[in-house]
């Protein structure tokens, strides 16, 4: 594991693990609100991701947000990828936040293209919040990226959906006790995602807002299916 600094203005720092093999793809893995990058950065083990001989290796790359005042937890400054205006979902979409992230993640994306991977074989991912940011990044990024992952998430009624690059592959996968980000809204979401010419799949698991060894078994399975190959 490396911990790096990061000078794009809206990262705090990246740490970086590989899993074996040598390097031919990237994930990109975001946190969610008031958490960092220690939330996911030891689910590598968890993927189920092939380690033997001829073995494909894939950089996860785990950037840190942040820290700046979040309006519904009265002006508290925690780690945020945008800023949160209001407890109900449908109001509280601060857009240009997360495109301001969604530009901070497209600076990794850059950076990993410089590294010798293929925006085919990069993915861009994160939970809550962060999952926001990654269908922002799939949505802005210069050439389309390899797949998009948004767990635990939505996508805000502003998206411009349509109008940017569509990543080759999407998965969403969401809790149906999740009371943070409600399963409709993710079911909603992915729907719209499909009817914009997004190709992926949704999963659901018997969680509340957070994730399940099984469906980080899926998450394995699919991502090794998007980059691995």
């Amino acid at each position: 594991m490396a911990f790096r600094e990061n000078d794009q203005k809206g990262i705090d720092g990246v740490v970086e693990r590989s899993s074996p093999g040598e390097i031919v793809a990237s994930v990109i893995w975001l946190h969610g609100l008031g958490a960092d990058s220690s939330d996911f950065e030891g689910i590598i083990p968890y993927l189920g991701l092939p380690s033997g001989n001829g073995a494909r290796g894939i950089r996860f790359l785990f950037p840190n947000a942040p820290r700046m005042p979040v309006s519904v937890n009265g002006g508290m400054s925690m780690r945020a990828w945008y800023d949160v205006l209001d407890q109900r979902i449908e109001s509280r979409a601060d857009i240009s936040g997360m495109k301001r992230s969604a530009h901070a993640v497209l600076s990794l994306v850059e950076g990993e293209v410089a590294r010798g991977v293929p925006p085919s074989r990069i993915i861009v991912g994160g939970f809550s919040q962060g999952g926001l940011v990654a269908a922002f990044a799939g949505h802005l990024a210069p050439k389309p990226l390899g797949g998009v992952m948004i767990l635990s998430s939505y996508i805000p009624a502003p998206f411009p959906i349509g109008e940017g690059q569509i990543p080759d592959r999407f998965l969403m996968a969401h809790g149906t006790l999740d009371q943070v980000v409600p399963l409709t809204l993710g079911r909603t979401s992915c729907e719209w995602l499909r009817s914009a010419g997004w190709k992926g799949e949704f999963h659901e698991y018997e969680m509340a807002h957070s994730v399940c060894v099984e469906e980080l078994s899926e998450i394995g399975r699919w991502i090794y299916g998007v980059v691995g190959r």
